[in-house]
């Protein structure tokens, strides 16, 4: 595998607790030249969709060779299998196999699949904290270019039902994939979908909620309190509040149904 020795956290364990310092330890007790780095550890307890596409779009971002440490793992100490991909564009994800691979497999496109068999690495397992003793070590011996005879090439791998927006009739179906701290929430419809005619009336609908905001290019175009439609930093189109939150001002959550008009 190719490596750059940068190790990439990704948790939903928050920072108040000992486990991403944990993990952080057997890193650097595996590579001591590790370079770590973290995308974030507060995405949404449990929630894979969230994950997935958080990971994707920091993904894209990062140079070839990086390795992605993935925990967000309702399913630690189950059959689920512990998984380890390699992309089409030589990134390197290491992860549960319960779908949080499932959009940067489908966007940078699935080179290998390998299982990860736990009992050749030569420790004991804890079966609520694979983070530590199972994650950590892989990641850090992938970045480190070490022989890697624990690990079994597989087929496939699990995915989230997360299907790419779609025409029909002239309208667009998608569906709420992320909700940032902000309230602010971003779907899978992406920009090439939407004539960027900024300033006219979007008709939209999420679920059974309608809606008619001012196609915006930017936050401020929009008076405070005003919601508005416009396209993310990460090219999809998003609905907000200026300076509000229209995720709690709506009832919205990550998986509502979309439609524009």
């Amino acid at each position: 595998m190719k490596t750059n020795g940068l190790v990439v956290m990704l948790t939903d364990f928050g920072e108040q607790d000992f486990y991403v310092g944990a993990m952080k330890g057997v890193i650097y007790k595996t590579f001591p030249q590790a370079k770590i780095e973290s995308i974030s550890h507060s995405v949404s307890k449990f929630n894979l969709r969230e994950t997935a596409f958080t990971l994707f779009n920091s993904a894209k971002e990062f140079s070839k060779g990086t390795t992605f440490l993935v925990v967000v793992d309702p399913g630690v100490g189950t059959q689920r299998k512990e998984i380890v991909l390699q992309t089409e564009n030589n990134l390197n994800f290491v992860a549960p196999d319960n779908g949080v691979l499932t959009l940067v497999a489908q966007e940078f496109g699935t080179k290998k699949i390998f299982e990860i068999l736990s009992k050749r690495l030569g420790k004991s397992l804890s079966s609520t904290f694979h983070g530590r003793d199972i994650f950590a070590p892989v990641s850090a011996k992938i970045s480190k270019g070490e022989k890697l005879d624990f690990l079994r090439k597989i087929s496939r791998m699990k995915t989230l039902k997360i299907q790419k927006a779609k025409v029909r009739n002239g309208k667009i179906y998608g569906e709420i994939l992320s909700i940032d701290s902000f309230g602010n929430c971003i779907t899978n419809i992406p920009n090439n979908l939407l004539k960027n005619d900024f300033g006219r009336v979007l008709l939209t609908q999420i679920v059974d909620k309608k809606f008619s905001f001012k196609f915006s290019k930017t936050y401020g175009n929009s008076k405070k309190g005003d919601s508005l439609n416009l396209i993310s930093s990460s090219d999809f189109l998003e609905f907000a509040t200026n300076q509000g939150n229209f995720a709690k001002e709506f009832g919205i959550e990550i998986g509502m149904k979309v439609r524009v008009n």
